[in-house]
């Protein structure tokens, strides 16, 4: 297999330390505790998967009120930012009309 000029690999005897780049990386070694290639890792029970399933729902729950408590709040700033405007908008239509009100009696008085 060739090699790429500017990846350098050292493999030590066991296989163990690969340094790419001037980096060291541990490689952990394969540990097989039965003939068939099994691991050595021990099955959680039930009743810890159980725990671990309602632990995993409460911090969803958890973090699904927070974002929808952020969204509320944010639609009720919106809402009240576009409240102001629209009353802003009122209040200056009902200046213009009162003006063109005015400006017309004195016309029809002309």
């Amino acid at each position: 297999m060739a090699r790429s000029p500017r990846l350098s690999s050292l493999l030590d005897s066991s296989g163990s330390f690969v340094e790419e780049r001037s980096k060291t990386f541990v490689v952990p070694s394969r540990r097989t505790g039965s003939a068939d290639g099994a691991s050595e890792c021990e099955f959680t029970s039930g009743h810890d998967l159980e725990t671990l399933a309602s632990l995993v729902n409460t911090k969803f729950e958890k973090r699904e009120r927070m974002i929808k408590r952020d969204m509320r709040e944010e639609i009720e700033r919106r809402l009240e930012r576009d409240k102001r405007h629209h009353e802003e908008i009122i209040a200056t239509l009902r200046r213009d009309l009162s003006q063109l009100t005015k400006i017309s009696q004195e016309c029809d008085g002309v």
